[in-house]
C-alpha cells in the first residue's frame, strides 16, 4: 500500500439531496473543506457515511462523486463490504476502475461467521482485487470479529495491507502491533483513543468526528508525531470534551448539525439512524458554545 495512506483518514459523511440522491456539491464543499484542515485520507461509504445503508448504486454514486472532488490531491479508499463476497468483489473492481489508492472491507455482518469463513472471504477479495485491502475490525456493530488467531492467517495472505480497529481494544491492538507491524499498518478508529493508539504504534487513525472536529484530530496526530506530547495530550482532551456533547446514538446526526454551523450542508443522515429533535439540536450548540475557544 502507498506510503501516502496513513495519518488522519476521514470517513467522511455521506452528503445528500432530500431524495436521497448525493448532493455533489456538497461533497466537494466537504471535500476542499477537509484538504484544507489537513486530512491526509479520504474514507468514503464507511460507518460514518453510512455505507451498510447505501444501495450498491448510490455507494457508486457516493465513492465517484469524491473521487472526482478530491481529484488525485490526497487518497481515496472507499467502503466496498457488500452483504456477500461476490458483491463486495464487485464493488472493488468498480472502485479499481476510477483509480482508488486501497479498499476497506469491514467483517460481514449480521450473520455469525465461522473463523475460517471470515479468512475465505478475506482471501478471495484480495485474490480478486488489485487494490490494497483494509481489513476493518468492529464487532460491536459487524458482529464478527479479527481475532490474533485471525490476523495470523490474513498475515499470509497476499494484499491485505493494513487493520482499522474501531473495537476500542487497546490490548488487541497492542499485541497485534507487536506481533505485526512488519507485515500491516495499523489505524485506529475510535476517537476517544487517538493519542492512546498512535502511541503504541498505530500509523494513524480514521476518524469520523474528524468531518467536523477536523483542525483537533488533524493537531493530534501532527503533535504526536512532532514528538510534542503535550499539545497531543491537549488536542485529545478538547476533542473529547467535544465529543461528550454529542446525543449517544445519534453522533452521525450531530456531526452533520455541525457542519452545517461550519457552512457545509450534508443533509440529513438515513433513518432509522435518527435525525437530531430540535432540543438536541439546541442543547448540542449550548455545550459546544461552552467550550474554551
Amino acid at each position: 500500500m502507498k506510503d501516502e495512506v496513513t495519518g488522519i483518514i476521514c470517513a467522511m459523511m455521506t452528503p445528500r439531496n432530500r431524495d436521497g440522491s448525493v448532493m455533489k456539491r456538497g461533497v466537494k464543499s466537504l471535500v476542499d473543506h477537509l484538504i484544507g484542515k489537513g486530512v491526509d485520507v479520504l474514507f468514503p461509504t464507511g460507518t460514518a457515511g453510512e455505507g451498510p445503508l447505501l444501495s450498491t448504486e448510490r455507494k457508486k454514486e457516493v465513492i465517484s462523486a469524491v473521487v472526482d472532488a478530491a481529484g488525485g490531491r490526497i487518497p481515496v479508499t472507499p467502503g466496498i463490504a457488500c452483504p456477500t463476497t461476490e458483491e463486495t468483489i464487485a464493488m472493488g473492481k468498480f472502485c479499481e476502475d476510477l483509480g482508488v489508492e486501497a479498499v476497506v472491507v469491514v467483517t460481514p455482518w449480521y450473520y455469525r461467521t465461522s473463523e475460517e469463513s471470515l479468512h475465505k472471504h478475506y482471501r478471495a477479495i484480495a485474490e480478486a482485487l488489485e487494490s490494497p485491502v483494509i481489513a476493518y475490525k468492529i464487532p460491536q456493530a459487524a458482529v464478527n470479529d479479527i481475532s490474533l488467531e485471525l490476523l495470523a492467517k490474513l498475515a499470509q495472505v497476499d494484499g491485505i495491507a493494513a487493520i482499522k480497529d474501531s473495537s476500542g481494544d487497546m490490548v488487541w491492538l497492542s499485541k497485534a502491533i507487536t506481533l505485526y507491524a512488519d507485515r500491516f499498518k495499523f489505524f485506529g478508529g475510535n476517537d476517544r483513543l487517538i493519542l492512546p493508539c498512535l502511541a503504541v504504534g498505530a500509523d494513524g487513525h480514521v476518524s469520523g468526528s474528524s468531518n467536523c472536529f477536523t483542525s483537533e484530530v488533524v493537531d493530534i496526530y501532527r503533535q504526536f508525531r512532532k514528538g510534542d506530547m503535550k499539545a497531543a495530550k491537549m488536542a485529545q482532551q478538547r476533542l473529547l470534551k467535544e465529543l461528550i456533547c454529542l446525543p449517544p446514538a445519534k453522533e452521525i446526526s450531530a456531526i452533520r448539525e455541525v457542519l452545517r454551523w461550519k457552512g457545509i450542508e450534508t443533509g440529513e443522515a438515513l433513518e432509522p439512524v435518527g435525525v437530531l429533535t430540535d432540543e438536541e439540536r439546541k442543547a448540542l450548540k449550548g455545550c459546544l458554545a461552552k467550550l474554551p475557544a
